[in-house]
């Protein structure tokens, strides 16, 4: 039964697809694990990073396409998209609109993740980007 009410709070919280929804999500000692970050990042780094993605795609949306738990861990495979309307990582806005997958493994405890892990398509991004590689 927890297994079906982890993926629950995290379907719904993914999909309110704001800042107060990922704040609501991560327990104070929350870690995150995310693509280009060296080290972990703790709570503030995390909705740090996640505002700079809301910024440099200020319509950004996340349809979820599935999810699969087991413990105390929920996986959650992402279509995001959004049009890139701000600086992202010193790439000045382009207008293009982007389209990427993303996948989370979440750790839970306490209806609250305390861990996450987040692998997006950076290379497909930037390549929609027009950033040469």
């Amino acid at each position: 039964m927890i297994t079906i009410e982890n993926k629950t709070i995290v379907r719904d919280l993914i999909e309110k697809n704001t800042i107060e929804g990922l704040d609501e999500l991560c327990a104070d000692n929350f870690i995150g694990h995310l693509p280009s970050f060296p080290n972990v990042a703790n709570k503030d780094g995390f909705l740090g990073f996640a505002q700079m993605l809301f910024t440099a795609f200020p319509d950004l949306t996340h349809k979820i396409e599935f999810q699969v738990a087991e413990n105390d861990l929920v996986t959650t495979y992402i279509s995001v998209s959004g049009t890139h309307r701000g600086d992202f990582n010193g790439i000045p806005a382009t207008g293009k609109k982007v389209v990427f997958a993303d996948v989370v493994i979440t750790r839970m405890e306490n209806k609250k993740a305390v861990e996450l892990w987040a692998q997006f398509d950076v290379l497909g991004l930037l390549s929609q980007l027009g950033v040469s590689l």
